[in-house]
């Protein structure tokens, strides 16, 4: 399973990848190297904090379901506990988990969330 993951902190990226040690995980610390992945590649799962530098990971999210070949991957944005509701709601448009890291990684299999 391939998985993207972009998170602004580089423990938080590490965290996640080690999480995955069945999966061939790309990891990025900011929006602009994530969009480029997306845009470039496939993915079964993608993983971002909407909190990145340079474009969020709402941006990159948008950007993945409207030009990239993961029109249809499943998506999970990490929650930092201070969300609006717009958050969720955008979340919610984009067709996306908002998760804490916390439930991240009580999920024992993450190719659940792939449809």
């Amino acid at each position: 399973m391939r998985v993207l993951v972009a998170h602004w902190q580089e423990a938080v990226v590490k965290l996640i990848e080690d999480h995955l040690p069945q999966c061939e995980v790309t990891c990025h610390t900011h929006g602009f190297a994530a969009l480029a992945s997306v845009r470039s590649a496939y993915f079964d799962l993608v993983i971002s904090s909407h909190y990145l530098p340079v474009i969020t990971g709402f941006e990159v999210l948008r950007n993945m379901r409207l030009h990239s070949p993961n029109i249809n991957t499943s998506a999970i944005l990490l929650s930092e506990g201070n969300e609006s509701p717009d958050h969720h709601r955008l979340a919610k448009q984009l067709n996306a988990a908002m998760l804490s890291i916390e439930e991240v990684m009580k999920l024992k299999n993450l190719e659940l969330w792939v449809s």
